[in-house]
Protein backbone atom coordinates (compact mmCIF):
# COMPACT_ATOMS: atom_id res chain seq x y z
CA UNK A 1 0.00 0.00 0.00
CA UNK A 2 0.67 3.11 -1.16
CA UNK A 3 -0.94 6.14 1.32
CA UNK A 4 -0.17 9.55 1.67
CA UNK A 5 0.50 10.43 5.47
CA UNK A 6 0.56 14.19 5.45
CA UNK A 7 -0.84 16.57 3.86
CA UNK A 8 -2.21 19.91 3.63
CA UNK A 9 -5.77 18.79 3.02
CA UNK A 10 -8.18 16.33 5.09
CA UNK A 11 -9.42 15.63 1.33
CA UNK A 12 -5.92 14.98 -0.48
CA UNK A 13 -5.22 12.31 2.18
CA UNK A 14 -8.27 10.67 1.80
CA UNK A 15 -6.91 7.72 -0.93
CA UNK A 16 -4.74 4.83 -1.11
CA UNK A 17 -2.63 2.74 -4.07
CA UNK A 18 -2.76 -1.01 -3.54
CA UNK A 19 -1.15 -2.51 -7.08
CA UNK A 20 -1.96 -6.49 -7.16
CA UNK A 21 0.82 -8.16 -5.64
CA UNK A 22 4.58 -8.48 -7.27
CA UNK A 23 3.10 -5.53 -9.51
CA UNK A 24 5.30 -3.07 -7.71
CA UNK A 25 7.93 -2.48 -10.40
CA UNK A 26 5.23 -1.60 -12.92
CA UNK A 27 3.94 0.81 -10.65
CA UNK A 28 7.09 2.53 -10.03
CA UNK A 29 8.15 2.79 -13.73
CA UNK A 30 4.85 4.10 -14.88
CA UNK A 31 5.42 6.83 -11.82
CA UNK A 32 9.06 7.24 -13.49
CA UNK A 33 7.17 7.57 -17.14
CA UNK A 34 5.19 10.89 -15.61
CA UNK A 35 7.72 12.59 -13.99
CA UNK A 36 9.97 11.90 -17.08
CA UNK A 37 7.17 12.81 -20.09
CA UNK A 38 6.67 15.89 -17.54
CA UNK A 39 9.72 17.29 -17.21
CA UNK A 40 9.08 16.73 -13.32
CA UNK A 41 12.75 16.14 -12.69
CA UNK A 42 16.03 17.79 -10.83
CA UNK A 43 18.33 18.06 -13.58
CA UNK A 44 21.22 19.23 -11.78
CA UNK A 45 21.02 16.29 -9.11
CA UNK A 46 20.53 13.47 -12.11
CA UNK A 47 23.78 15.19 -13.62
CA UNK A 48 25.85 15.26 -10.75
CA UNK A 49 24.94 12.41 -8.60
CA UNK A 50 23.29 9.75 -11.22
CA UNK A 51 24.83 6.96 -13.99
CA UNK A 52 22.48 6.09 -16.65
CA UNK A 53 19.37 8.27 -16.79
CA UNK A 54 18.87 7.85 -20.69
CA UNK A 55 18.97 3.76 -20.14
CA UNK A 56 16.52 4.35 -17.44
CA UNK A 57 14.56 7.17 -19.55
CA UNK A 58 13.92 4.63 -22.02
CA UNK A 59 12.64 1.46 -20.21
CA UNK A 60 10.28 3.80 -18.37
CA UNK A 61 9.05 5.42 -21.96
CA UNK A 62 7.49 1.57 -22.32
CA UNK A 63 5.32 2.15 -19.42
CA UNK A 64 2.62 4.77 -19.50
CA UNK A 65 -0.30 4.85 -16.92
CA UNK A 66 -2.18 3.21 -19.05
CA UNK A 67 0.05 0.06 -19.30
CA UNK A 68 1.11 0.37 -15.47
CA UNK A 69 -2.83 -0.02 -14.98
CA UNK A 70 -2.95 -3.09 -16.67
CA UNK A 71 -0.84 -4.70 -14.96
CA UNK A 72 -1.39 -3.30 -11.43
CA UNK A 73 -4.88 -3.25 -10.99
CA UNK A 74 -4.18 0.99 -9.76
CA UNK A 75 -5.85 3.55 -12.56
CA UNK A 76 -3.70 5.40 -14.49
CA UNK A 77 -4.90 8.63 -13.26
CA UNK A 78 -3.79 7.71 -9.39
CA UNK A 79 -0.54 6.74 -11.06
CA UNK A 80 -0.29 10.54 -12.26
CA UNK A 81 -1.65 11.89 -9.41
CA UNK A 82 0.98 9.90 -6.93
CA UNK A 83 3.95 11.23 -9.51
CA UNK A 84 2.99 14.56 -9.13
CA UNK A 85 2.47 15.15 -5.56
CA UNK A 86 5.69 13.36 -4.81
CA UNK A 87 7.33 15.74 -6.94
CA UNK A 88 5.78 18.78 -5.64
CA UNK A 89 5.68 17.74 -1.95
CA UNK A 90 8.60 19.14 -0.18
CA UNK A 91 10.48 17.45 2.05
CA UNK A 92 9.20 13.82 0.90
CA UNK A 93 10.39 10.71 2.30
CA UNK A 94 9.29 7.52 0.88
CA UNK A 95 9.18 4.68 3.79
CA UNK A 96 9.50 1.18 2.74
CA UNK A 97 8.61 -1.55 5.09
CA UNK A 98 10.71 -4.66 5.14
CA UNK A 99 7.54 -6.95 3.33
CA UNK A 100 7.85 -5.01 0.25
CA UNK A 101 11.27 -6.87 -0.50
CA UNK A 102 10.30 -10.64 0.52
CA UNK A 103 8.24 -11.12 -2.62
CA UNK A 104 8.21 -11.58 -6.57
CA UNK A 105 10.31 -9.17 -7.94
CA UNK A 106 10.56 -7.53 -4.07
CA UNK A 107 14.98 -6.64 -5.03
CA UNK A 108 13.61 -4.61 -8.57
CA UNK A 109 11.29 -2.76 -6.39
CA UNK A 110 13.27 -1.51 -4.22
CA UNK A 111 16.03 -0.51 -6.61
CA UNK A 112 13.44 0.69 -8.41
CA UNK A 113 12.28 3.02 -5.46
CA UNK A 114 15.63 4.38 -4.76
CA UNK A 115 15.51 5.82 -8.01
CA UNK A 116 12.82 7.96 -7.30
CA UNK A 117 14.37 10.44 -4.94
CA UNK A 118 17.31 10.70 -7.45
CA UNK A 119 15.58 11.94 -10.20
CA UNK A 120 13.13 14.41 -8.19
CA UNK A 121 16.52 15.50 -6.46
CA UNK A 122 14.40 14.77 -2.96
CA UNK A 123 17.54 13.48 -1.35
CA UNK A 124 18.75 17.67 -0.99
CA UNK A 125 16.06 17.71 1.82
CA UNK A 126 16.66 17.46 5.28
CA UNK A 127 14.66 14.43 5.79
CA UNK A 128 13.97 13.70 2.49
CA UNK A 129 14.87 10.54 0.25
CA UNK A 130 14.00 7.02 0.70
CA UNK A 131 13.96 4.99 3.86
CA UNK A 132 14.17 1.22 4.36
CA UNK A 133 16.13 1.25 7.75
CA UNK A 134 17.75 3.08 9.70
CA UNK A 135 20.69 0.29 11.25
CA UNK A 136 22.91 1.64 8.86
CA UNK A 137 23.43 5.12 9.67
CA UNK A 138 24.96 3.72 13.29
CA UNK A 139 28.22 3.33 11.61
CA UNK A 140 29.58 0.22 14.26
CA UNK A 141 32.76 -1.66 13.63
CA UNK A 142 30.93 -4.65 12.44
CA UNK A 143 34.51 -5.93 11.08
CA UNK A 144 35.86 -6.68 14.27
CA UNK A 145 32.52 -8.24 15.28
CA UNK A 146 32.44 -10.38 12.14
CA UNK A 147 36.23 -11.06 12.23
CA UNK A 148 35.87 -11.63 8.09
CA UNK A 149 39.58 -11.92 8.19
CA UNK A 150 39.00 -15.13 10.40
CA UNK A 151 37.51 -17.14 7.18
CA UNK A 152 39.52 -19.83 5.33
CA UNK A 153 40.60 -19.03 2.11
CA UNK A 154 39.02 -20.11 -0.66
CA UNK A 155 36.06 -19.05 0.86
CA UNK A 156 33.81 -21.34 2.04
CA UNK A 157 30.19 -21.89 -0.12
CA UNK A 158 27.57 -19.46 1.38
CA UNK A 159 24.28 -20.27 1.50
CA UNK A 160 21.29 -18.18 1.58
CA UNK A 161 18.98 -18.74 4.04
CA UNK A 162 15.87 -18.37 1.94
CA UNK A 163 17.09 -21.55 0.01
CA UNK A 164 17.87 -23.49 3.40
CA UNK A 165 15.24 -25.94 2.03
CA UNK A 166 16.92 -26.80 -0.80
CA UNK A 167 20.13 -26.25 0.43
CA UNK A 168 19.27 -29.31 3.15
CA UNK A 169 17.39 -31.45 0.25
CA UNK A 170 19.34 -31.42 -2.70
CA UNK A 171 23.23 -30.36 -2.45
CA UNK A 172 25.06 -33.40 -2.61
CA UNK A 173 28.78 -32.05 -3.43
CA UNK A 174 29.07 -31.51 -0.54
CA UNK A 175 25.81 -32.34 1.20
CA UNK A 176 25.42 -30.26 4.40
CA UNK A 177 25.60 -32.14 7.52
CA UNK A 178 25.28 -30.28 10.19
CA UNK A 179 23.43 -26.83 11.23
CA UNK A 180 23.70 -24.67 13.99
CA UNK A 181 20.99 -22.28 14.60
CA UNK A 182 20.90 -19.58 16.77
CA UNK A 183 18.89 -15.86 16.90
CA UNK A 184 16.83 -17.69 14.15
CA UNK A 185 13.37 -20.05 14.34
CA UNK A 186 14.03 -21.39 10.38
CA UNK A 187 11.33 -24.33 10.94
CA UNK A 188 8.47 -21.38 10.73
CA UNK A 189 10.04 -18.49 9.22
CA UNK A 190 12.05 -19.57 5.99
CA UNK A 191 10.38 -19.91 2.73
CA UNK A 192 8.66 -23.18 1.33
CA UNK A 193 8.29 -24.42 5.18
CA UNK A 194 7.84 -27.94 3.77
CA UNK A 195 11.12 -28.69 1.82
CA UNK A 196 12.78 -26.99 4.94
CA UNK A 197 11.12 -29.61 7.28
CA UNK A 198 12.13 -32.63 5.25
CA UNK A 199 15.65 -31.38 5.67
CA UNK A 200 15.67 -31.20 8.84
CA UNK A 201 13.96 -34.38 9.69
CA UNK A 202 17.19 -36.11 7.93
CA UNK A 203 18.60 -38.68 10.30
CA UNK A 204 22.31 -37.20 8.82
CA UNK A 205 21.83 -34.25 9.67
CA UNK A 206 23.09 -32.89 12.92
CA UNK A 207 21.55 -29.78 14.45
CA UNK A 208 22.30 -27.78 17.28
CA UNK A 209 19.90 -24.95 18.07
CA UNK A 210 20.85 -22.20 20.63
CA UNK A 211 17.18 -20.44 21.80
CA UNK A 212 15.56 -18.92 24.90
CA UNK A 213 12.31 -20.88 24.03
CA UNK A 214 11.42 -24.15 23.16
CA UNK A 215 10.73 -22.90 18.99
CA UNK A 216 9.77 -25.40 16.63
CA UNK A 217 13.32 -25.68 15.14
CA UNK A 218 14.12 -27.22 18.54
CA UNK A 219 12.06 -30.11 17.71
CA UNK A 220 14.20 -30.98 15.03
CA UNK A 221 17.31 -30.24 17.22
CA UNK A 222 20.11 -32.85 18.31
CA UNK A 223 21.14 -30.86 21.25
CA UNK A 224 19.17 -27.74 22.20
CA UNK A 225 21.42 -25.09 24.43
CA UNK A 226 19.82 -22.18 26.91
CA UNK A 227 20.09 -18.67 25.62
CA UNK A 228 19.88 -15.80 27.87
CA UNK A 229 17.71 -13.41 27.10
CA UNK A 230 17.99 -9.18 27.22
CA UNK A 231 17.64 -9.36 31.37
CA UNK A 232 20.38 -11.60 31.77
CA UNK A 233 23.49 -10.43 29.90
CA UNK A 234 24.99 -7.18 27.92
CA UNK A 235 24.61 -5.78 24.61
CA UNK A 236 24.74 -2.88 22.46
CA UNK A 237 21.59 -2.36 20.98
CA UNK A 238 20.53 -0.28 18.26
CA UNK A 239 17.81 0.70 15.68
CA UNK A 240 16.33 0.05 12.57
CA UNK A 241 14.06 3.09 13.39
CA UNK A 242 15.36 5.63 15.59
CA UNK A 243 18.98 7.13 16.07
CA UNK A 244 19.68 6.02 19.60
CA UNK A 245 22.70 3.98 21.07
CA UNK A 246 21.26 1.49 24.36
CA UNK A 247 23.71 -0.09 26.37
CA UNK A 248 21.04 -2.80 27.95
CA UNK A 249 22.94 -4.34 31.25
CA UNK A 250 21.60 -7.33 32.86
CA UNK A 251 19.15 -7.21 35.43
CA UNK A 252 19.26 -10.98 36.98
CA UNK A 253 22.05 -13.72 36.60
CA UNK A 254 21.87 -16.01 33.87
CA UNK A 255 19.54 -18.46 34.54
CA UNK A 256 20.40 -22.00 34.90
CA UNK A 257 22.98 -23.06 32.42
CA UNK A 258 22.04 -20.15 29.91
CA UNK A 259 24.56 -18.52 28.39
CA UNK A 260 24.91 -15.45 25.70
CA UNK A 261 26.04 -16.00 22.13
CA UNK A 262 29.17 -14.43 22.94
CA UNK A 263 30.34 -16.64 25.56
CA UNK A 264 28.90 -19.49 23.56
CA UNK A 265 31.39 -19.38 20.92
CA UNK A 266 34.34 -18.61 23.39
CA UNK A 267 33.62 -21.88 24.90
CA UNK A 268 33.17 -23.40 21.38
CA UNK A 269 36.42 -21.81 19.75
CA UNK A 270 38.33 -23.18 22.91
CA UNK A 271 37.19 -26.46 22.77
CA UNK A 272 37.70 -26.48 18.95
CA UNK A 273 41.57 -25.20 19.56
CA UNK A 274 41.16 -22.16 18.00
CA UNK A 275 44.20 -19.72 20.49
CA UNK A 276 43.53 -16.37 18.52
CA UNK A 277 43.22 -13.32 20.90
CA UNK A 278 39.41 -12.11 19.98
CA UNK A 279 38.16 -15.45 21.24
CA UNK A 280 39.32 -14.21 24.97
CA UNK A 281 37.63 -10.71 24.30
CA UNK A 282 35.00 -10.45 27.04
CA UNK A 283 31.53 -8.35 26.31
CA UNK A 284 32.71 -5.15 27.23
CA UNK A 285 35.58 -5.63 24.92
CA UNK A 286 33.46 -6.42 21.72
CA UNK A 287 31.42 -2.97 22.53
CA UNK A 288 34.43 -0.94 22.63
CA UNK A 289 35.96 -2.32 19.22
CA UNK A 290 32.21 -1.84 17.96
CA UNK A 291 32.11 1.51 18.93
CA UNK A 292 36.52 2.14 17.26
CA UNK A 293 34.78 2.92 13.51
CA UNK A 294 35.96 6.24 13.70
CA UNK A 295 32.32 7.18 11.98
CA UNK A 296 31.62 10.93 12.56
CA UNK A 297 28.25 8.85 13.93
CA UNK A 298 29.75 7.46 16.56
CA UNK A 299 31.86 10.93 18.09
CA UNK A 300 32.06 10.84 21.31
CA UNK A 301 30.09 7.64 22.20
CA UNK A 302 32.11 5.51 24.32
CA UNK A 303 31.28 2.67 26.70
CA UNK A 304 31.82 4.13 29.28
CA UNK A 305 29.53 7.12 28.62
CA UNK A 306 27.37 4.71 27.69
CA UNK A 307 27.43 3.61 31.10
CA UNK A 308 26.33 7.27 32.97
CA UNK A 309 23.89 7.83 30.26
CA UNK A 310 22.69 4.32 29.05
CA UNK A 311 20.62 6.05 25.82
CA UNK A 312 22.66 8.11 23.55
CA UNK A 313 21.74 9.68 20.49
CA UNK A 314 23.79 9.17 17.44
CA UNK A 315 25.26 12.32 14.94
CA UNK A 316 23.42 12.07 11.74
CA UNK A 317 23.64 14.33 8.78
CA UNK A 318 19.81 15.41 8.09
CA UNK A 319 20.59 15.02 4.29
CA UNK A 320 23.62 12.62 3.96
CA UNK A 321 22.78 12.43 0.31
CA UNK A 322 22.52 15.82 -1.03
CA UNK A 323 25.84 15.58 -2.56
CA UNK A 324 25.83 11.97 -3.94
CA UNK A 325 28.08 10.01 -1.87
CA UNK A 326 26.21 6.69 -2.23
CA UNK A 327 27.45 3.17 -1.52
CA UNK A 328 28.83 1.96 -5.15
CA UNK A 329 32.42 2.42 -6.33
CA UNK A 330 30.98 5.04 -8.77
CA UNK A 331 29.54 7.20 -5.43
CA UNK A 332 26.34 7.84 -7.84
CA UNK A 333 22.61 6.59 -7.96
CA UNK A 334 23.25 3.94 -10.90
CA UNK A 335 20.02 3.66 -13.01
CA UNK A 336 22.14 1.54 -14.85
CA UNK A 337 23.95 -1.33 -13.19
CA UNK A 338 27.43 -2.34 -14.83
CA UNK A 339 27.44 -4.95 -12.02
CA UNK A 340 23.76 -6.07 -12.30
CA UNK A 341 25.03 -6.43 -16.32
CA UNK A 342 27.54 -8.69 -15.47
CA UNK A 343 25.50 -10.96 -12.86
CA UNK A 344 23.38 -11.46 -15.67
CA UNK A 345 20.74 -9.28 -14.20
CA UNK A 346 18.55 -6.77 -15.52
CA UNK A 347 20.97 -3.27 -15.13
CA UNK A 348 18.05 -1.18 -14.79
CA UNK A 349 14.87 -2.45 -13.56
Amino acid sequence: VIAPYRHKTAREADWHISPRPGTDTALVLGIMHILIAEDLLDHEYIQKYTLGFDQLARRASQWPPERAAEVTGVPADAIRRLARLWYHSRPAVLRVGYGLQRHTNGGSVIRALCMLPALTGHWRDPGGGFLLSQSGAYGLNTEVLERPDLMPRPLPREINMIQLGRALTQLTDPPVKALFVYNANPAAVAPNQNLVLKGLSRDDLFVVVHEQLFTDTCRWADIVLPATTQLEHLDLMYSYWHLYLQLNEPAIAPLGEAIPNTELFRRLAKAMGFTDPCFKDSDEDLIRQALSSGSPALEGITLERLKREHIVKIRRDPAPFARGGFRPPSGRVEFYSEALARAGQDPVV
